[in-house]
């Protein structure tokens, strides 16, 4: 009861409680930017967005840089991205995430408010959504899901709006979903059935649903029939938990105090079970997804985040034989979100690429010919790409790649293999004649050992020649004959 009383103490009015996450949202999403800034460091963290941005600036049907050349495979929102460039610059690809991620929670919070519960529960709904790694992740790095998310939200809102005018819109704006990804297109038809049958609605909602189905079905049969099935790929495997608990080192995943309590919060409302099983279904589909699709979490997050609240409510307002049980409880818990919040958030104004990377790269880019081939680990293509400006053998967009099975397993015999005539065919065949090399490389990421591989048959100076050597970054030229 104390506990209870205290956020009503907090929060006193729906403004308050408004402001008071509006605030953190702002705090959250500015540190990181804040930060990299500060130390002059790339604001765009990760690896994908550098596609996406060199894209956004040269939309194109040929990649000629990707994987050594390319079929470009239409994605509307690298359309988008262009079109705010055109608009705005680079500054776009920055303040973009961060500006998604403010609109979404004002949505959001509108969105909760519907489902008629008191404003104490409503405003632990929207901090452990906002509190959260997933979300952190979300709309700091640049990445489509942020947009869905968005559109997915704004569409709801309009959805369960007694506007029938915003209904009629709302179908319009779902309808943009199918185009971005298949999986989001399945989660909101499954999301619309399930309000759809807990409210009884039905003309409206089946229209929508039938055509949400229909184009999803419509743009993934043109683009298969355009560019064919893409080839498996057999070299990636996900670590499950890993990928689910933030924790554990997801950059995407969720914090484990913020899985007890969603476990909690289905525990309580697991009387509702017949109205909402549907939402059920979804969880589980987005949790079976996840075993091979790191960002099923995020759109996870955003469903599972009113079962979260509902579950630290119920701890806070339980009675307690010992109270000072019930304090120490509740205190690990809200200490354990916060921990991991900040510990993800450290992690995400360490990522790379830095300003090593950067500089390194451009120093490649000047002292390279413009159809030279960079080889290095696929994580790092994408910054070759849009820093150095040069092909890479392979990225890490391997969807529609060129034979990327083929191409890991010789990238990895390159890497480690000991014999130099059967290093140099390898490298001939992919025409390669830079190789580039980080930190992390060398600490694991391909190498753990001190002259292993590659990096013992540099010691051939007629072969290899070192251009760059700086902050653990090397850049070394093979020597063709």
């Amino acid at each position: 009861m104390h506990h209870r009383r205290m956020i009503k103490k907090i929060i006193k009015s729906e403004n308050k409680a408004f402001i008071i996450c509006f605030i953190v949202t702002i705090i959250l999403l500015s540190i990181p930017l804040i930060i990299r800034f500060t130390a002059e460091e790339p604001l765009i963290i990760g690896d994908k967005p550098y596609y996406h941005m060199r894209i956004a600036k040269n939309l194109i049907d040929y990649d000629p840089l990707s994987y050594m050349g390319r079929t470009y495979v239409f994605d509307p929102y690298n359309n988008f991205l262009s079109f705010g460039y055109g608009l705005f610059g680079n500054i776009f690809f920055i303040v973009l995430p961060f500006i998604l991620g403010i609109v979404s929670v004002i949505i959001f919070f509108f969105i909760i408010k519907k489902l008629k519960l008191n404003l104490s529960i409503r405003f632990l709904i929207m901090l452990t959504l906002i509190l959260s790694p997933i979300f952190v992740y979300t709309f700091t790095v640049l990445n489509k899901h942020s947009l869905i998310i968005f559109i997915m939200l704004l569409g709801f809102l309009f959805f369960i709006n007694k506007s029938k005018l915003l209904n009629y819109f709302s179908i319009i704006i779902f309808c943009i979903i199918p185009f971005l990804n298949i999986l989001a297109s399945l989660i909101t038809i499954l999301l619309i059935l399930s309000y759809t049958l807990f409210k009884k609605r039905k003309a409206l909602s089946y229209v929508t649903l039938i055509l949400i189905a229909l184009i999803t079905i419509l743009f993934n049969l043109f683009i298969y029939l355009k560019y064919g099935f893409p080839e498996k790929v057999t070299f990636i495997s996900l670590n499950y938990l890993q990928n689910f608990i933030s924790d554990l080192g997801s950059i995407a995943g969720s914090a484990f105090f913020n899985i007890i309590l969603t476990i909690v919060g289905i525990i309580v409302t697991w009387k509702y079970k017949k109205k909402i099983w549907l939402i059920y279904i979804t969880i589980l589909i987005l949790l079976v997804t996840l075993s091979y699709y790191v960002y099923s979490n995020i759109y996870l997050k955003f469903i599972i985040t009113t079962f979260t609240g509902i579950g630290f409510y119920k701890i806070i307002s339980m009675r307690w034989k010992l109270k000072f049980i019930r304090d120490l409880s509740i205190l690990i818990m809200i200490l354990g979100i916060i921990f991991s919040t900040t510990s993800h958030t450290n992690r995400l104004i360490k990522s790379l690429p830095d300003k090593n990377t950067k500089q390194s790269l451009e120093y490649l880019k000047l002292n390279s010919g413009e159809k030279e081939i960079i080889l290095s680990h696929y994580t790092r293509g994408h910054w070759i790409e849009y820093y150095a400006e040069r092909a890479v053998v392979m990225d890490s967009l391997f969807t529609y790649a060129p034979k990327p099975n083929e191409k890991y397993r010789d990238i990895n015999a390159i890497f480690y293999g000991v014999d130099l005539q059967d290093t140099k065919r390898l490298l001939d065949k992919y025409q390669i004649r830079y190789i580039y090399i980080d930190n992390e490389m060398k600490q694991g990421l391909v190498w753990t050992k001190e002259k292993q591989g590659l990096l013992f048959l540099f010691r051939n100076e007629e072969t290899f020649n070192q251009i760059y050597e700086e902050q653990g970054i090397e850049i070394w030229e093979y020597i063709t004959s």
